[in-house]
């Protein structure tokens, strides 16, 4: 067990997202993943992989950097690792482009010819040549209400307990088979995954679909992949909706991360700046990752909420759990607890490697 200051853990994890390789890039926002595929068809994916888009036109609030894209990037259509979508796009009917995505994920008829990183004003930032047909592993949410008159249940099993040991968490889980059917004539689609509750008695919450086979991954595997993403369910999808909705009425007055109203020394070149500028990383942090239209404003309002803070770490196999310690009294749990929810969504790697997880205690409980 350690402890350690709140402010510089959660500023070391906004340094994580935003790297410094790139000297010239570090601040650099991705809007979208524009997707090609052979058949010259495409679709767009947002810098934080909620779903899937069919325009480029995507709300600022899911940009991401270009470092953070290009590491999930490499893990992903490079090292193999399932691509994890929060949800399938839109309510009632599945959208072509999602049907494209199933079959050009796939391999089936098409496949992957390259993804192009697209800025703020849709200029292009990276062009990342693919090329190879190839199947692409990806895991996605579905909502119980989704798709309701174009998916048939083939099989369920019996629901058995699940702990999410990070954050624990106890679940219910029983594996699924899912035809998808389209709105053409074409083939349905044929998914497997896990219906997810937090109760016996309860209906299905959430039900993980992927293309992976039960012989590449089991049950728990496969729920532990999109959890190790996407922990916080229907908290996330009211973020997300709020997100859209903000954004519709806004849609003419789009705003973008910048480090332009920050009083900087202009001497500082970028391969320095998140060094000699904590203020930096706390207004990207405070850009992303605390509710829309918080009345926070700078650093010392942040620090005196959050970065005073004490925090415990504690390590486990594969992740650390970051306790941040909370006195009585305090009257901002409720922007901790979403500052919370959004940097676990985020893959934050500690300096030793493992995986950051993101809770808050009373000073005077303890956690197991």
């Amino acid at each position: 067990m350690e402890r350690e200051s709140t402010g510089m853990i959660l500023l070391e994890a906004v340094d994580c997202l935003i790297g410094k390789e790139k000297e010239d890039s570090a601040l650099v926002e991705v809007n979208s993943i524009k997707v090609n595929f052979s058949d010259g068809s495409t679709l767009f994916l947002d810098g934080q992989l909620h779903t899937v888009w069919s325009t480029q036109y995507i709300p600022h609030p899911f940009n991401t950097t270009e470092h953070d894209i290009s590491g999930c990037i490499d893990r992903c259509f490079h090292n193999g690792d399932p691509l994890v979508l929060f949800m399938a796009p839109g309510y009632d009917v599945p959208s072509k482009d999602f049907l494209n995505f199933l079959m050009g994920f796939d391999a089936k008829g098409k496949f992957i010819t390259r993804l192009t990183l697209l800025g703020n004003k849709s200029e292009e930032l990276e062009i990342i040549p693919l090329g190879f047909e190839k199947k692409q592993p990806f895991i996605l949410g579905l909502w119980p209400w989704q798709y309701i008159e174009w998916r048939k249940v083939k099989s369920i099993g019996n629901f058995e307990g699940f702990h999410f040991e990070a954050l624990k968490k106890d679940f219910y889980i029983a594996e699924i088979e899912i035809d998808l059917l389209a709105p053409s004539d074409s083939q349905p689609t044929a998914l497997r995954g896990c219906a997810l509750k937090t109760s016996l008695t309860e209906k299905t919450r959430l039900i993980i679909l992927s293309n992976l086979s039960c012989e590449t991954v089991n049950l728990q595997e496969l729920t532990t992949m999109y959890l190790n993403h996407w922990p916080n369910l229907e908290e996330a999808f009211g973020d997300f909706s709020r997100k859209i909705e903000l954004l519709t009425y806004a849609v003419n007055s789009q705003h973008y991360f910048s480090t332009g109203g920050l009083k900087l020394d202009e001497a500082v070149d970028i391969k320095n700046l998140f060094n000699s500028h904590p203020v930096v990383l706390d207004a990207y942090l405070r850009w992303y990752f605390l509710p829309s239209g918080s009345d926070i404003q700078d650093f010392s309002v942040a620090k005196a909420r959050f970065y005073d803070l004490k925090a415990i770490l504690k390590k486990r196999k594969d992740y650390t759990l970051v306790i941040l310690q909370v006195p009585p009294g305090y009257q901002f749990a409720a922007e901790l607890s979403y500052i919370c929810c959004r940097l676990n969504e985020r893959e934050i790697i500690h300096s030793d490697g493992s995986k950051l997880w993101f809770l808050f205690s009373k000073v005077s409980s303890s956690l197991a």
